[in-house]
């Protein structure tokens, strides 16, 4: 259950914790400008767990604008942002493909535009091959080919590693 609605049964009563809550997230916003989109995310997903079901409770949105100074059309942007990138990982993804606001709120956050998924490499099988390569030892192949063979599968080796650490590799 929200926040809201545990407190006082008024309608669109909105908790000082509530009000303060946001009030730091808008000094955030309008603060660090790296860390301005984040807390845009953060201040929507904060919005949504104040839903009581689906909705937020009746005129606790426009309380909540009166209160710290920010209009309902952008409260309902983020919201919409939180909900549309639930994780942190789709938000990482959808701010290297609209870095700013502005962006996202026109193209981010429409239907229109579609945000690719990051793509998985299969690096395991690169450095198969490499060694199948290497094993074949091919007679037709020159002494700078076998040093750019071993050059490849070195850095595929240490690409593998760093993303196995970031776990953004499937094994």
């Amino acid at each position: 259950m929200s926040i809201a609605m545990d407190i006082k049964k008024d309608v669109g009563y909105v908790p000082i914790l509530v009000v303060e809550t946001f009030t730091k997230f808008e000094e955030r916003i309008n603060g660090d400008e790296q860390d301005a989109m984040q807390a845009r995310w953060d201040c929507g997903k904060y919005l949504l767990e104040q839903r009581v079901g689906k909705q937020l409770p009746k005129g606790f949105l426009d309380n909540l604008c009166k209160e710290i100074g920010v209009g309902r059309s952008e409260l309902t942007k983020r919201a919409k942002f939180a909900e549309k990138f639930p994780t942190e990982k789709e938000v990482r993804n959808a701010v290297t493909h609209f870095p700013a606001w502005r962006e996202m709120v026109s193209k981010g956050l429409t239907d229109k535009h579609a945000i690719p998924k990051p793509k998985h490499i299969d690096l395991l099988g690169w450095r198969r091959s490499l060694k199948e390569l290497k094993a074949l030892r091919a007679a037709d192949l020159k002494e700078t080919d076998w040093k750019l063979i071993d050059a490849a599968q070195e850095q595929i080796s240490r690409l593998y590693d760093e993303l196995t650490r970031q776990k953004r590799v499937v094994k």
